[in-house]
């Protein structure tokens, strides 16, 4: 697989359901603060990505995000990082179905003259998604997530004709545009930003399938992927920020009212969001198999086992719909928690055990780990100079962390409580 194709593979993985939530993110901080966070987000997740690949170099057989956790830290490793893979999982499929709650009423709305309530279209789709996370070859359905890039990409482009003022969308008494502005919402908001480019469990199968996978290949095709993916994510945010201001909402499709035009990016958008859903489900199916059930080898799931999780994944995701009140929290919480472990922590940890083992002594140097045997020459000096960015995005990480999930746990009971 040549460069190209890599980074078009990266990019329709990354490209998702955070772009929604970023409009409210400049709204929190202001324009300058805003595009400082997810430069940074965008810089730090390419980061993660190369520590990931760096630390896979190390190890001949680690091939894959869950066989590098285990050649670092062992079951442990794997343990953590399934966990983590789970919650991520498990966020954006909630995130999916609280978009197509917001959606779904205005679309048929425009077609039948009965107002339908958002728990009665919930169950509509849940029954849709079962049948979809159900079925045991989603072969099929893999050009949708082609399809689904292509529908974002539209997003993007009829966010910034509307602020441009293309159409006749018009909102009155607009507040004045901030630059920077601090307030508690930031910190409730910024973890979007995270969740919104986080692609690490793909990074190792994309690497092991270039041409000529090296540290240097791999660095052109997070480059690529990443700058398109921050050039559609900030032409859209930036956009809707400036069309609807102050009175811009989580989900950002909820601002614009019911013109042919969004219509028809809310169909397309839909239809994208549903056959999305069984994909995430597939990562968070596997994970909790592993956490249950730790199968020997990898493999299709029994019938029973495989129909029992899929629902329970999501009966728990729309319990998870119906209970959040808001898409922040959604893109908050996950993005505090499974993205910041998943993207930046364990791939900084992971290259910190890899690197530390490889400046021992040659003698004492050689190790197995299950079927993955490490052996690599001394090069002294090499921890302290080669791996302080290690140790700083691992503090980084654990602080932001802390915050951002301490700060929207905080908000969300406030909310319930009020």
């Amino acid at each position: 697989m040549d460069s190209i194709t890599a980074a078009a593979n990266m990019a329709n993985t990354i490209i998702g359901s955070g772009i929604l939530g970023l409009s409210a993110c400049a709204d929190a901080g202001g324009v300058l603060l805003y595009s400082v966070f997810l430069v940074a987000a965008c810089l730090s997740t390419i980061t993660g990505v190369l520590f990931l690949v760096g630390a896979s170099e190390m190890s001949s057989s680690a091939k894959s995000y869950e066989s590098l956790a285990s050649t670092a830290m062992g079951p442990t490793g794997v343990l953590i990082t399934t966990a983590a893979v789970l919650v991520q999982c498990l966020g954006a499929m909630t995130s999916y179905l609280m978009i197509l709650c917001d959606v779904g009423p205005q679309i048929i709305g425009t077609v039948s003259p009965v107002r339908i309530e958002s728990s009665v279209l919930l169950c509509v789709f849940i029954i849709l998604l079962w049948f979809l996370c159900c079925l045991r070859d989603l072969r099929s359905l893999r050009g949708v997530s082609l399809f689904a890039v292509g529908v974002y990409m539209a997003f993007s482009i009829t966010t910034v004709i509307y602020a441009i003022g293309g159409f006749t969308e018009q909102v009155d008494d607009k507040p004045p545009v901030e630059w920077v502005k601090f307030s508690p919402d930031v910190i409730v908001r910024f973890p979007t930003c995270l969740f919104a480019f986080n692609c690490a469990t793909v990074v190792l199968p994309i690497y092991s399938q270039l041409r000529e996978p090296s540290i240097k290949t791999m660095r052109t095709v997070a480059g690529l992927a990443y700058g398109f993916v921050f050039v559609v994510y900030f032409c859209s945010s930036i956009a809707g920020y400036m069309t609807f201001r102050g009175q811009v909402k989580s989900n950002l499709l909820d601002n614009y009212s019911q013109d042919s035009q969004w219509l028809n990016v809310m169909r397309l958008l839909m239809t994208a969001t549903i056959f999305s859903y069984p994909f995430s489900c597939v990562g968070a199916r596997q994970a909790l198999a592993y956490v249950l059930f730790r199968p020997d080898k990898p493999g299709p799931l029994p019938f029973h086992q495989h129909v029992g999780l899929s629902t329970f994944i999501v009966l728990f995701t729309a319990t998870c719909a119906m209970k959040i009140p808001d898409l922040k929290y959604a893109f908050g919480i996950t993005g505090s928690t499974a993205t910041v472990l998943v993207a930046y922590l364990l791939p900084s940890l992971f290259h910190l055990i890899m690197t530390y083992r490889d400046t021992l002594p040659a003698a004492k140097n050689t190790r197995s780990y299950g079927s993955v045997t490490l052996q690599k020459e001394t090069r002294a000096g090499a921890f302290l100079g080669r791996d302080i960015g290690n140790v700083l995005m691992i503090g980084v990480s654990c602080v932001v962390m802390a915050v951002a999930l301490t700060t929207n746990i905080t908000v969300l009971m406030q909310g319930r409580d009020s």
